[in-house]
């Protein structure tokens, strides 16, 4: 093999390496742009620009769907997960999702937020072991989260629009409250309670309610004849007798009616 046969191959084996390097294609990552020469450049992660796209919405328990660029035949993929307040440290990191390296292009995994994650803003980290990596700012929201503020849905609370950044909270097929990402406080109507960061209906449910009201009345009014007996015979009634005569004045009432 002559010097410039050599010079060539390894002209090309450096181009192809340096053309070879990952990148995300979606969602859009912190830098603001996708493609080659975009990866981060501090590790773990760069620090938000003027140029990072707003946060990626994602309900927890949901998955979404990452795309990426210059498939490889050796290494892995990760997507990892960590609250946003922590992406400096690369131990904070969660790994949520492995791939086996392969030279597809594009190349894509879907990615499931743990049902479990508490709202707030996290911070997902797209890395080849080879060290080339993107990251994704998201705003996960609660579970229940429906619609959130665009300009037409209302808040069940203070019947105003919500704003930027509010999430509905559905329940028993209702609007029962408001999830606020920008302070991470939870709002529940009436007759719910707050409980992590859904709305969960406090006490009993309405048929239940009703049952134990149905017998708080019967034994009221099995009470209150009982009472009237007594004095009336000057003695104790059995508790049978005192259903029996309740019946008959249930029965004289419903009559009446």
């Amino acid at each position: 093999m002559n010097a410039k046969t050599l010079i060539a191959l390894l002209l090309v084996a450096f181009i192809s390496a340096a053309q070879g390097h990952d990148y995300l294609l979606s969602p859009i990552p912190r830098k603001g742009k996708t493609g080659e020469g975009n990866q981060n450049t501090v590790k773990p992660c760069e620090p938000k620009t003027a140029d990072s796209p707003k946060a990626t919405e994602i309900q927890a328990g949901k998955s979404m769907e990452v795309v990426w660029g210059n498939g490889h035949t050796s290494g892995t993929y990760q997507l990892q997960l960590a609250p946003a307040a922590q992406d400096t440290v690369a131990a904070n990191f969660k790994t949520l999702v492995n791939v086996p390296a392969s030279n597809t292009k594009p190349q894509s995994a879907t990615l499931t937020i743990p049902a479990d994650t508490a709202p707030g803003a996290y911070t997902m980290r797209f890395s080849w072991s080879s060290g080339y990596d993107n990251c994704v700012d998201l705003l996960v929201t609660p579970s229940s989260a429906a619609a959130s503020g665009n300009g037409n849905n209302i808040n069940p609370i203070t019947n105003q629009v919500l704003a930027s950044g509010q999430f509905l909270l559905l329940a028993d097929g209702q609007s029962v409250g408001v999830y606020d990402s920008r302070t991470g406080q939870t709002t529940c109507v009436g007759g719910y309670k707050v409980e992590g960061a859904e709305c969960v209906r406090s006490g009993l449910s309405p048929g239940a309610s009703a049952a134990v009201a149905i017998v708080m009345i019967l034994v009221i009014t099995g009470s209150v004849v009982g009472a009237l007996l007594y004095i009336k015979a000057k003695k104790p009634l059995t508790w049978a007798a005192i259903t029996m005569k309740a019946g008959e004045v249930k029965a004289k009432i419903t009559n009446r009616a």
